[in-house]
């Protein structure tokens, strides 16, 4: 049962423990008296300048401790933060400002600053701080309790397969999939957790709310440094990574040395091949697959620590959270951390409450989920269903297989083929034939792709998710076939 109202977390850790560090990052550690004290200055020179409770506020920035303070000051006080992609185009920053109704936009980014294309009224982030951020007595601060039910957070969804949609979460949302996760992991205030994703994210906003409920300590790298220096010149306990980040970081002795001291490894934001898990599980690293989404302000559910013997991550729902499997495998899903509703959309529930995923999966006798894909990812060729992801997931058994990405293409006589883009494995160079001859093994021929083509250079970044419809396009037209 969600109750009417609570304290505001800060509050109660800057009480009973003001001098256990809150934040710590480059050069610098922060109290939670000291962040409770920022906290309130900024929360008071923006009630001077005019922001209310309700009130919905751009954030347009990358991940630091000003976000961090500017966030807590606007959650603090009942305004609602709207987190902006800073990379989007001036122009759609502008137009989802507009959209959302935002009052005024933060940013520390100059070239959104001075754009004359947000024309929105905007507040510098780093001067703000500067020069308001100062410490408050302590009978100053009054204790701020929040309404769990109102709105907190406007997040958009990634987008790669349709407009992105606007995501409300009230406090309640983010609290209880905080709890959820806390109690899985066994997160305490002794612990601390590194900052690795976006903040307009629900992965990376995420990180905030389960330090914020443990007491726990948000270490926030410096902007100009790697995730690699991040990792080597921080004690750490926890950490979150797509798999693209954990791919890249497992080259690195050094680094995974480091990384075998963490408590956990939290991995998700996209599918996961078995390689990547088997790799991580080889170096001694203690991952735990995690499943989620935007709606539900996180995680869903979550693996236990992976061993050799557990690569296949039968995920456990998290408490605060209900999953259900319907006839045609799709993943339905509720329950406090669900979501409020989309900025500007109707209703996106059944008639009981459910949002139904997208996402496809299935349950064993223990209620453990597997997820097996995306139900608009499939597609018919000659009458018969290809879930891309089942031919993923069999190609990066290959060794020869870093990762893999299957997509349909127009075709006369079936409708759509399967083509595969392919990472090749360090050192390995690829063989069409000895690909095909473990993959008839696992899958009907009608499920082998027609073509085989190199892995495209968009492929190489930090995106949580793969924007399989730029794919698609790209294959229409792509010649650089693999194979003999």
């Amino acid at each position: 049962m969600i109750t009417s109202e609570i304290i505001f977390p800060l509050d109660q850790h800057a009480q009973n423990s003001p001098e256990h560090p809150a934040i710590i990052g480059a050069d610098l550690t922060i109290s939670y008296k000291l962040l409770i004290n920022s906290v309130c200055a900024i929360q008071a020179e923006l009630e001077k300048r005019g922001i209310k409770p309700k009130d919905r506020i751009a954030v347009c920035v990358d991940k630091s401790i000003d976000t961090i303070v500017i966030l807590l000051a606007l959650w603090r006080m009942g305004a609602v933060s709207c987190l902006l992609n800073p990379k989007s185009p001036h122009e759609q920053i502008n137009t989802q400002s507009q959209e959302l109704k935002c009052k005024i936009l933060v940013s520390s980014l100059k070239d959104i600053l001075q754009s004359q294309t947000v024309t929105l009224e905007k507040i510098d982030l780093p001067f703000l701080i500067q020069h308001y951020a100062v410490a408050f007595e302590d009978s100053e601060i009054k204790k701020s309790s929040l309404n769990p039910e109102e709105e907190m957070t406007i997040i958009y969804t990634s987008g790669s397969n349709a407009k992105p949609k606007a995501v409300i979460h009230t406090y309640a949302n983010h609290h209880y999939n905080a709890i959820g996760n806390n109690e899985h992991l066994d997160l305490k205030s002794t612990d601390t957790w590194l900052l690795s994703l976006p903040l307009y994210h629900v992965g990376g906003l995420s990180i905030i709310f389960r330090c914020l409920l443990a007491g726990a300590t948000i270490v926030v790298p410096d902007s100009n440094s790697s995730l690699t220096e991040a990792i080597l010149n921080h004690n750490i306990s926890y950490m979150s990574l797509v798999p693209t980040q954990l791919l890249r970081l497992i080259k690195e002795t050094v680094t995974v040395d480091k990384m075998k001291t963490l408590k956990g490894l939290l991995l998700g934001g996209a599918a996961i091949n078995e390689s990547l898990l088997k790799k991580a599980c080889d170096h001694k690293l203690s991952v735990f697959v995690t499943y989620g989404l935007t709606e539900m302000a996180s995680s869903v559910a979550t693996s236990e620590k992976l061993t050799q013997d557990s690569l296949h991550a039968n995920l456990k729902t998290l408490n605060h959270r209900e999953i259900k499997i319907a006839d045609d495998r799709e993943i339905y899903v509720k329950g406090p951390t669900l979501f409020k509703e989309y900025a500007g959309i109707d209703q996106a529930l059944d008639e009981e409450g459910w949002f139904h995923t997208g996402d496809l999966g299935r349950e064993d006798k223990n209620h453990n989920i597997k997820i097996v894909g995306r139900k608009d990812n499939m597609f018919i060729s000659g009458g018969e269903n290809i879930q891309p992801e089942e031919i993923e997931h069999y190609l990066c058994q290959c060794i020869e297989v870093e990762n893999a990405i299957v997509v349909p293409v127009k075709d006369e006589e079936f409708g759509f083929r399967p083509v595969a883009f392919i990472q090749q494995a360090h050192n390995q160079e690829f063989s069409r034939k000895q690909t095909e001859e473990i993959l008839q093994q696992k899958v009907p021929k009608f499920k082998l792709p027609d073509r085989y083509y190199l892995w495209p250079g968009l492929l190489n970044n930090q995106t949580l998710k793969v924007d399989r419809e730029a794919l698609k396009e790209l294959a229409k037209n792509y010649t650089v076939e693999l194979g003999s």
